[in-house]
């Protein structure tokens, strides 16, 4: 991404594995290197792994990610230990129909709860690193 001059209308992070340490490798700058590379309108989605319901993990990548430009939703199943997450982070205020993606969320028969990150990028600057 520190390389890359391309601007892009989605970005989609897919990475982990055991070990791997998601809030040192998405650090502040990896972040803004990321989110330079979106055009305007642009999103970016993540799949980040979370060890249990409060670990912070994905509210600080989200934070990150987002800016200040960006707004933040995770889409999490609460109550299972090392679970995957998903951030999105996109321009509007709201993610699409809410009704319709609790429709789809009941329906896969998992407990998925979608919910606004509870961090801003501004906070992380207040030693919540």
């Amino acid at each position: 991404m520190f390389d890359d001059r391309a601007y892009y209308d989605g970005i989609a992070i897919d990475v982990g594995g055991p070990g791997f340490r998601f809030t040192e490798e998405f650090d502040a700058e990896t972040c803004d290197a990321i989110r330079a590379r979106l055009a305007p309108g642009g999103r970016i989605v993540m799949n980040v792994m979370v060890a249990h319901d409060i670990d912070p993990t994905p509210d600080r990548i989200a934070a990150r990610l987002a800016g200040e430009e960006l707004r933040t939703w995770i889409v999490d199943e609460q109550f299972i230990e090392d679970r995957n997450a998903v951030i999105a982070c996109i321009p509007e205020k709201t993610l699409g129909s809410r009704a319709a993606l609790d429709r789809v969320m009941r329906h896969s028969h998992e407990r998925w709860a979608i919910r606004r990150g509870r961090l801003r990028s501004r906070d992380l600057a207040c030693g919540l690193r």
